[in-house]
Order: C-alpha cells, then structure tokens, then sequence
C-alpha cells in the first residue's frame, strides 16, 4: 500500500493564493474594462471627428457655391462693363456723326438764305479761294485742253510751205472750233 503523504499547506498560503486570483481576476477585468472604455472613447471620438469633418466638407462645399456664385456675378459685372463700354463708345461715335451732320445742315441752310442755286442743285461748298478744290484733276477737264489747244495755234507759227496748202483764214477757223469744243466740254460731266 502506498502511503499517501498530504502535506498540509499552512491556511495563510492558501489565503495568500485565494487573494492572488482573486486580484488576477479582478485585475483581468479591470483591463478589459479599460480597454472596452478605450474603444468606446476611440469611437466616440472617430464619431465625433467624422461628424467634424462632415461639418467642415459641408461647410467647404457652401463656401465652394458661394465662390462659384460670387464669380458668375463678377463674370455677368464684367460683360456689362464691356458692354457699357462698346454702347458709351457708340454713343460717341453717334453724337459725333450727329455734330457733323448738324455742321452740314446749318451750313445748307446758310447756303439757302444765301440763296446758291446752279441748275436747280444746291452748292454743296462754297469755295472762298482763289483757286478751285480739285485743281489736281484739271488735266482731265475738256475746257482745259481746248484753251490749251488754242493758246498753242494763237501763239506757234505755222511754216510757210504749209500756209501756202491751208485755206486763207484756217488759222482762225480752228481756233473757233477749238474753242467751241472747249466751251460745250464745260458743260459734260467729266467726274465719271
């Protein structure tokens, strides 16, 4: 027979132990107290800032209309601007058209108590020059090259061989029709 050896454990070890476990125990559920409260806390928090930051985009997304608002007012500004300035511009061309005209239509009417009629048409200008305005152009003019034509056969001797071919007083009749041609291109509009 085997003998059973029982050691007897003195009663302080076996509180001593008791109390361990119990504090091990107690300690166990303290630490996951803790941690359960630090993970509501790490939620809350989470909670909180995610509310934060959907707050914040919120308000970044208002801001951002109101951005977008704000540059289609300055936008619309700007147009009526440019458009304010291409109408005041319009009205100054328009006031110095209007000027212009209203220079002519006093001179006509200067013209008219003047009385300044050629061939039923009223003068546009009245030349208070000596020379006339479109004196460049009198190479053109008919009347021009026929008193031209005659001060050269009033003036060029004519070789004697060729008087003796020529009828008397031919010197004379082309001097006429030269001047008759002369004055009858006086009278054709010569501007066309």
């Amino acid at each position: 027979m085997a003998v059973k050896t029982n050691r007897n454990i003195p009663q302080s070890v076996k509180v001593h132990r008791r109390i361990e476990a119990e504090v091990a125990l107690a300690l166990s559920n303290q630490a996951l107290e803790y941690e359960k409260l630090l993970q509501e806390q790490n939620a809350e928090n989470n909670s909180n800032e995610s509310d934060k930051i959907q707050k914040l985009r919120l308000t970044l997304s208002q801001r951002e209309s109101q951005i977008d608002h704000l540059q289609l007012e300055m936008t619309e500004l700007i147009n009526q601007g440019q458009r304010s300035n291409e109408l005041s511009e319009l009205v100054r061309d328009l006031k110095y058209e209007v000027g212009k005209k209203q220079k002519t239509i006093t001179r006509l009417n200067n013209d008219l108590t003047q009385g300044q009629f050629v061939t039923g048409e009223l003068l546009l200008f009245v030349s208070k020059s000596l020379v006339v305005h479109n004196w460049k152009d009198s190479w053109k003019w008919i009347s021009n090259w026929a008193f031209g034509l005659v001060m050269f056969f009033a003036v060029t001797p004519i070789p004697p061989e060729l008087l003796a071919v020529l009828p008397e007083q031919f010197r004379f009749y082309v001097i006429a029709w030269i001047a008759f041609c002369g004055m009858v291109g006086r009278y054709l509009n010569q501007s066309k």
